[in-house]
């Protein structure tokens, strides 16, 4: 089978999704299929080292399309250049793909732009479209005050949410609780039209550590807990450094944020301001540095903002499972992460909403409890590998297809 997957982010990009999408194309050449990818590339200086074109990458090709500079940038600004990413996109990546004929089309999601790319490309291959749905926009936008219900930004993004719906064969969002998220909002879909795919990556074996962090850092002897990703309204970090502020009588315990975003800035001047000590800001590493590095911590840390009505499934999670970290979370009332990290992995604890003093009581009992922390830690590798690695994705996906075809053919 020929299978083209559409991304918005692919290596050597440094981010969750990036990691996610490769995974599951080396997965599907493990298994015989031929894969072409189309990723984006931002005219900006910090990827001007990469090469748009195409290329044969570990058994399948990737055709890079640059775009104009998308994050960092105002709403209005990123809206106008997600308006002309279909139409670039799919300008110069039919210039290496009109000669072939693919038999899947993934899609991951977002951005909601892609609309037309997918179905332009659906139309030209004939061939069913899979929708891997990782945020449900524009829902997340409202949430976070971006723009209003009934406006006009709105009512563009939920236009393009509802078209991709009615492209895709099969959507598949991130968790349970999005799933009956997207029928009760689109009661015109059919429930067998939506599956279940979580967030995935292939295990790795620890690396060699060619840098101690603890000893470069000036951490040896401390609990470092690690928070590593974006900095953003959509994680509210604001509520780590209130964490923070309650576990300063824990001398041995150190919070270590790794990342950029909007936020970075004014979080890492809140935190001087406030005094806190316990906190270090880092900038982002390359990817085997940064995995070297979540090797050598001792907890790993997730929050969102706790007024999303939708349900993330961060891609640290699966990083902090990786290198056996227990995990120790907040995020918004009714996100199925608390059901998956307490009762499927146990490998840590989830709080909701507003409960601070929770978080950190439980940054202090896994400090303070060596053993535990192992045993957590321990229980989330087991997981991931069992349950949340890229060959899980793959046979879902194949069999949300082959379940497709038995229906088209009845």
């Amino acid at each position: 089978m020929k299978v083209l997957i559409i991304s918005e982010t692919f290596p050597p990009l440094i981010r969750a999704s990036a990691r996610i999408m490769k995974d599951l194309a080396v997965t599907f050449v493990e298994n015989g299929h031929e894969v072409s990818v189309v990723t984006f590339i931002e005219n900006h200086n910090e990827f001007k080292h990469i090469t748009t074109g195409r290329f044969e990458e570990n058994g399948y090709d990737v055709i890079r399309v640059k775009i104009p500079k998308q994050r960092g940038v105002g709403y209005f600004r990123r809206g106008i250049t997600e308006e002309l990413i279909p139409f670039i996109a799919t300008r110069k990546s039919l210039n290496y793909l009109k000669s072939e004929k693919f038999d899947l089309i993934v899609a991951h999601l977002p951005p909601l732009s892609i609309c037309s790319m997918v179905k332009k490309l659906k139309k030209i291959n004939n061939c069913p479209v899979y929708l891997l749905l990782r945020d449900i926009h524009p829902q997340t936008g409202v949430d976070l005050g971006i723009y209003k219900p009934g406006g006009i930004v709105y009512a563009r993004f939920r236009y393009l949410e509802k078209k991709l719906y009615e492209i895709s064969d099969v959507i598949a969002p991130q968790s349970p609780a999005n799933r009956e998220f997207i029928l009760k909002n689109n009661p015109d879909i059919s429930p067998e039209k939506v599956s279940v795919i979580y967030n995935f990556k292939n295990p790795d074996i620890e690396p060699t550590h060619s840098i101690n962090f603890k000893d470069k850092l000036g951490l040896n002897g401390k609990t470092v807990c690690l928070y590593g990703g974006n900095m953003t309204s959509s994680q509210d970090l604001k509520e780590l450094l209130m964490v923070a502020q309650k576990c300063r009588e824990l001398k041995d315990v150190v919070f270590l944020m790794i990342g950029f975003g909007k936020e970075r800035e004014m979080l890492n001047q809140k935190a001087n301001e406030m005094g806190l000590t316990n906190i270090i800001f880092e900038d982002p590493l390359p990817l085997d540095v940064f995995t070297s590095l979540v090797y050598q911590c001792d907890i790993g840390l997730m929050f969102l903002n706790k007024n999303f009505t939708t349900h993330n499934f961060p891609g640290k999670t699966l990083d902090y499972m990786n290198a056996s970290l227990p995990i120790i979370a907040s995020v918004n009332v009714g996100n199925d992460l608390k059901q998956m990290i307490e009762k499927g992995a146990n490998c840590g604890f989830v709080h909701y909403g507003d409960d601070l003093e929770g978080v950190a009581e439980s940054i202090k009992a896994l400090a303070q409890d060596e053993n535990k922390r192992k045993m957590m830690g321990k229980n989330g590798r087991t997981y991931l590998e069992n349950e949340l690695n890229s060959k899980t994705a793959y046979d879902k996906i194949m069999s949300d297809i082959n379940k497709l075809k038995g229906d088209n053919n009845a």
